[in-house]
């Protein structure tokens, strides 16, 4: 069973897990929720989901288009050169987060 702690700290760090989803392939939304599920093994739903990527796009972190190559139109998300260099940033934040609490 995983932790409210775990759960907390996964949701602060939403950004930079989809930024990285992001950066591996593009992706559309049901794919990084099935993405956060299966790495983190906990659920993101689409409410939690959809703000944060339109914040991200907001921020020029990501951008959008539509896919029509599969039945159904996707909205596909890729990561920009702005996002990329914001992921750069919260990694070694993310790191610096983990030295000081190993050495605690």
């Amino acid at each position: 069973m995983m932790s409210a702690f775990y759960k907390k700290t996964l949701r602060s760090l939403l950004d930079a897990v989809i930024l990285q989803a992001i950066n591996e392939e593009p992706n559309h939304g049901y794919s990084l929720i099935l993405y956060i599920r299966t790495r983190f093994g906990t659920l993101v739903g689409p409410s939690t989901l959809y703000p944060a990527l339109a914040e991200l796009e907001k921020q020029g972190y990501v951008v959008s288009n539509w896919s029509f190559s599969n039945a159904r139109p996707q909205k596909q998300y890729h990561i920009t050169e702005k996002g990329k260099a914001a992921l750069r940033g919260m990694q070694l934040d993310i790191e610096i987060l983990v030295s000081s609490v190993r050495g605690v």
